[in-house]
This record gives structure tokens, sequence and C-alpha cells, in this order.
């Protein structure tokens, strides 16, 4: 009779622990919150707390509206995490920039120009990490997405040591960008020794480079176009780029 109880109570106590996990997988944040960040009515306020409270993989939801005012670099993380819901706002008024620290996805998300932000101008830089902006995905203003580094002004990180083996990963599902570029963007000297893989399945995106903006040679590039449109493809950069391996 044992054994006709202990199989039902030791499923039930698997699905109660699963039921946990996912609930720990969904975050919420907002500006002004000061929850718990479990539902939409206790949201964190910091989207670096909530970027740590699903650093394994995850998703973050915005509830109303999330304001960057500064840069934001990241804290690292290993698993996928993906940003969906409500309206972010870019609000620095020269260097709204997104810094990468993990894969990431956004979906169903509407980016909005604050206030503050003069230069009208998003970007995020993916650092070598893989990035998908999903289906949903509302863009506004000079909006920017960089495989790799920005270089130049401001150095958030002196003691970031650029990798020039890794390969970017970029994929757009939605969305209007000025400039999609494979590995780097401004007065960098470097030689990047990887691949720039580009896929574009819809959205517009008016400029996209395989390689490097300016200032960097490149390795590599690999750009899929299977939907949207693409106004101005370069696969070496600029016009006085080129990348050193090869285009496909």
């Amino acid at each position: 009779m044992m054994k006709k109880h202990f199989l039902p109570a030791l499923l039930l106590l698997c699905a109660v622990l699963t039921l946990s996990a996912a609930a720990a997988g969904t975050v919420y944040v907002a500006d002004g919150g000061n929850g718990d960040g479990k539902t939409a009515v206790s949201p964190l306020g910091d989207l670096a707390a909530a970027i740590n409270a699903v650093k394994d993989g995850g998703k973050i939801v915005i509830a109303n509206t999330y304001t960057m005012n500064e840069a934001f670099i990241e804290p690292a993380h290993g698993g996928m995490i993906t940003i969906t819901g409500g309206k972010f706002v870019l609000n620095h008024a020269q260097y709204s920039r997104y810094y990468m620290s993990g894969p990431l996805t956004f979906e169903k998300i509407t980016f909005a120009i604050g206030a503050n932000n003069t230069a009208k101008t998003g970007m995020i830089l993916a650092r070598f990490n893989e990035l998908v902006m999903g289906e949903g995905v509302t863009t506004a203003g000079k909006f920017l997405i960089i495989g790799g580094y920005q270089f130049g002004n401001p150095v958030l990180d002196p003691s970031e040591q650029v990798d020039t083996k890794l390969d970017s990963h970029i994929t757009v599902k939605s969305g209007t960008y000025d400039t999609v570029a494979g590995f780097s963007r401004g007065n960098g000297t470097n030689t990047f020794r990887g691949t720039s893989y580009i896929t574009v399945d819809g959205g517009t995106v008016k400029n996209l480079y395989g390689a490097s903006v300016n200032g960097s040679y490149s390795g590599s590039t690999e750009i899929t176009v299977n939907d949207g449109t693409v106004s101005a493809l370069y696969t070496g950069g600029d016009l006085t780029r080129r990348p050193t391996g090869a285009e496909i």
C-alpha cells in the first residue's frame, strides 16, 4: 500500500518544484518599482537587479514603462534573457547605450526617445553576445545595433579587454534601424578575426555593415536576408574598410 501512495506524492512534489522554477524565471520591472518583482503590481525598480534575478535564463517584463537615464552595462549572465512588454525609454542626452553582458532577446516592446535625449539616438552594443530583436519590436529615433564594440568616448570600463577572436550573432525580426554592424563602430584600430553572422527576418535596416562601420578591419561575414528591408548593404564596412576573410 505504501508504494501505491509514494509515486503520486513524488509526482506532486515534482510538479510543485517545476511550478516554482517556472515562476522564478519571470520578473517584472518598472519606473518607481519597489516590490519583489514577482508580479506586475510589485515590480523591481532596477533593471540590473532584474537581470541578476534571471541570470541563468528567463524573462523580464516591463510593467508599463522603464526609463534608462544613463548608459547601461548589464551584469554578467550566462542564460538567454528576454526583455518584453511595455515601453523602454532611452533618456540620456548623448549616450543612450545598452551594453550587453550575455545573450539577449527583445520582443513585443516599444523603444521611445525621452525628453532628455536630445540626440534622439539609441544603441545596443552586443559585445559579441547573441542578440535577437524579435517579433513586435518598435524603435524610435536613430537606432543602432553593433555586434561588438563602440570605440571612443565615453570609456565606460577602461579595464575591459577587447577580444578580437570572437564571432557576433545578430538576428533582426522587427523594428527600424539606422545601422546594424557586425563588429564595431568608432575609431578603433583592431583587426577582428571572427565571423559576423547577421540574419534579417523582418523589419527595416537602413545601413547593414557585415564588418565594422569605420576604424577597425574585420574578419569574415555571413549575411542572410530572408524578409524585411535592407536599404544599403556594405559587406566590408564603410568605403575605407574591408573584411580580411570571406564574404558569404
